[in-house]
């Protein structure tokens, strides 16, 4: 009896970085959670349209969660659209509670830096079919998704963009540019204010002070390369 193909679980996972398009002070988020026409790592290709039946007669039941955990649900969706670009979702975060009021945090300061926010979806094919895709997957062939039920959508935090995990980021962090180092100063100035437990707000302060010190580590290391052009400048006047 032949071995039953496993297809591998990240396939059902769909990760986008996005452009977070609005944060209001109620905790109202408007996100984009995928994008149509970009072939990922599975050679799969998403399509306007491809999200609408879901849309349509299933929408109550599709959550919004942290990290694809069934177990932390940081907002309620109150609208998804399929659009040209991609699918965009609008979810009401829960400030009464802790992972509503700390994801509306991550948010707003990430909108404030100008930075963009890892998002994904989850699913099942319907067009094409498991089979189709089996295929496809096995053969190293494009796959165009034309409909899926959208089981939920997810905020990203964990591995891709998680800014309270201090040995990742400051680990991040040492492969910046100084440019890049100056706006991540100004997201975690903008976290430090936020509504944190001491604890978190303790870690926040240990990354920004990382990022601080490599700034300056940066300049210094300008400086030194700098100096000696204007030396030999000097002596060639």
């Amino acid at each position: 009896m032949k071995n039953k193909f496993v297809f591998p679980k990240e396939i059902y996972f769909k990760n986008s970085i996005t452009k977070i398009e609005d944060v209001d002070e109620k905790g109202v988020v408007k996100f984009w959670f995928s994008r149509n026409g970009i072939q990922d790592g599975y050679k799969h290709v998403g399509n306007q349209g491809m999200f609408q039946k879901s849309i349509n007669e299933r929408i109550s039941q599709i959550m919004h969660h942290k990290n694809h955990d069934t177990n932390i649900m940081p907002g309620v969706l109150t609208e998804l659209l399929d659009l040209p670009e991609g699918g965009s979702a609008t979810s009401k975060l829960i400030l009464s509670t802790r992972d509503g009021l700390e994801t509306y945090e991550q948010y707003k300061a990430m909108a404030e830096a100008g930075k963009s926010m890892p998002h994904s979806y989850h699913f099942d094919f319907v067009k094409p079919t498991l089979n189709e895709a089996i295929d496809a997957f096995i053969n190293e062939k494009e796959l165009q998704l034309r409909e899926v039920v959208l089981l939920e959508v997810s905020t990203l935090t964990k591995d891709a963009c998680n800014p309270l995990a201090v040995t990742q980021t400051i680990k991040s962090l040492e492969l910046m540019s100084p440019e890049d180092l100056i706006i991540e100063d100004g997201f975690y100035k903008a976290l430090l204010n936020s509504k944190f437990d001491n604890a978190t707000l303790e870690n926040l302060q240990k990354i920004k002070d990382n990022i601080e010190a490599l700034i300056v580590k940066s300049r210094a290391t300008t400086r030194q390369a700098i100096e000696p052009l204007f030396g030999l400048k000097f002596l060639t006047n």
